[in-house]
This record gives C-alpha cells, structure tokens and sequence, in this order.
C-alpha cells in the first residue's frame, strides 16, 4: 500500500500544493486528501495535460512558476480520473478531432498515443483503457520536468512530484510508486481527533 504523502508532518508543519486535474473531473477527491495542505494551487486543464514548456499556453507556464517561485509549493501533482472524456477524446487522432483548437490541443497527447501503440497494441477494451489513464498521467509528470524553474526545485529537492488517478469506481486514489513502477491505492489517514490528543471532547 502507498503511504500519504505527509500531508501534515508530525511536526505540523503542512505543505503547500499545486494540485493539476481535468476539467470534467469530480470537484472532490475521495477522502479529502487537500485538507493536508496549507494552500492548494489549482491548475484545470482538457484531459489533465500540462504541455511542455516550449508549447505551454502563457497562464498554463506561468501559473507553474508562480507556484515554485512564489508560492513554495512542496508538492505537485497530476491527478488524472478513471471516467475522463476528455482523455477518450484525445486519444482519437487528431485529425477526427471536431474543431481546430481540439486538433491543436490534441498534439498534446501525442506521446501518450505513440507509447500505446508501441507497447500495448495486444491489450483492448477496459485493460487497454486502464493503461491509457496511468501512462497519460505519467507523461504528465515528463512535461512537467520541462518547465526550468520546476525542473530546477526537483532537482534541489525541493518539490516532490506525484502522479495519481482517481479511481471513481472505487472511490479511492491511485499514486504511482516509483520503487514498484506500478499505480497502488493511496492510503488517506483520518484526522486525529481531539480527545485522541489528550484534549477534551466535544458536546
């Protein structure tokens, strides 16, 4: 099981965040993990996608490095989800896009597409889609790397960078673990309440 990323430490120090998801995603992830953090960034984009720097729309660049320079966020992650139409949509090629800025935004997923052609061509239906959500999220965090003042704190370590998918389904979150290379339920501790600190309970 993967552990909780240390939203509040025991030291109660608790961690900005820069929280990047899709537009047609649930508003609220299951066990309200975002409690954790001292201020959350939000970055909503078509299917989850961070393009990379050199083709990264100006607010999409700039709001990244605010965040690192700025904001000092400790934490970023790309949260994909398990129903994401907008995904299905850019995996299709770009030419059977519907409008022009689909086909521009497209272009986007062209790795996530190449990299299931090249690897999975033996999968289909739901097994196929599972990998297509893991893979697109993890291509996320390679775009990511190509923003210099991002890539500069990961290189510090001063940001850490998470790739997870909500599984609506299940209700749980999914973080990928780099020790397994596989997506593992995300374990979400429950706040500690009062009289479990030695306080008094509430009426």
């Amino acid at each position: 099981m993967h552990a909780w990323f240390e939203p509040a430490l025991a030291d109660n120090v608790s961690r900005p965040c820069l929280f990047i998801g899709c537009s047609d995603a649930p508003p609220a992830l299951p066990g309200e993990p975002a409690s954790g953090w001292s201020g959350l960034i939000r970055i909503v984009s078509h299917g989850n996608v961070v393009p990379p720097y050199e083709a990264a729309p100006q607010p999409i660049a700039a709001s990244i490095a605010h965040a690192v320079t700025h904001r000092g966020v400790r934490d970023v992650v790309v949260c994909g989800h398990s129903r994401c139409q907008a995904l299905r949509s850019l995996l299709l090629p770009a030419e059977l896009a519907p409008s022009e800025a689909q086909r521009r935004w497209s272009a986007h997923a062209a790795s996530t597409r190449a990299l299931l052609r090249r690897h999975y061509l033996h999968l289909s239906g739901e097994a196929l889609w599972e990998v297509a959500l893991q893979e697109h999220v993890l291509v996320q965090i390679e775009h990511l790397l190509t923003h210099p003042r991002l890539r500069e704190a990961v290189d510090k370590a001063q940001v850490r960078l998470h790739a997870w998918l909500h599984d609506e389904d299940e209700s749980r979150i999914l973080a990928f673990e780099p020790g397994s290379g596989q997506f593992e339920t995300l374990v979400i501790p429950q706040p500690q309440r009062l009289s479990e600190r030695g306080g008094l309970p509430r009426d």
